[in-house]
């Protein structure tokens, strides 16, 4: 009667385990990760990289933003830019905006040399 208990517990167990990493896979399948890759150029102050950074990481959606620059190229400069957003299920639902990208970066004169989007 007790083995019929202990199987009966750990049946239960697994169940339940397996049953909530079906759901967080499914959470993960529901959701688009994007990463922008912005390469700069015509950067006056270093500092404005700084700002644009700060200003991206508030937008809705946006995971993490990175930047790469480099001292023997002080005009130049990289925003990797990692969005999780949801899965679009109706018409009205709210979504990343790129064009609000667009807006924070060139703003400054800032010249867009390459863009890379891609999964991650």
């Amino acid at each position: 009667m007790k083995s019929i208990k202990i199987y009966s517990f750990t049946f239960f167990l697994l169940t339940l385990l397996c049953s909530g990493l079906g759901y967080s896979q499914n959470a993960e399948d529901n959701r688009v990760k994007t990463l922008y890759s912005y390469t700069l150029g015509h950067i006056d102050n270093p500092d404005e990289l700084e700002k644009i950074k700060s200003e991206i990481e508030s937008l809705l959606f946006v995971e993490k933003v990175k930047i790469n620059s480099k001292s023997e190229k002080p005009n130049k400069g990289q925003l990797l830019i990692y969005v999780n957003e949801p899965i679009r299920t109706s018409e009205n639902q709210q979504m990343f905006e790129p064009t609000e990208l667009k807006k924070i970066i060139f703003k400054n004169d800032i010249e867009l040399l390459d863009l890379k989007i891609a999964k991650y």
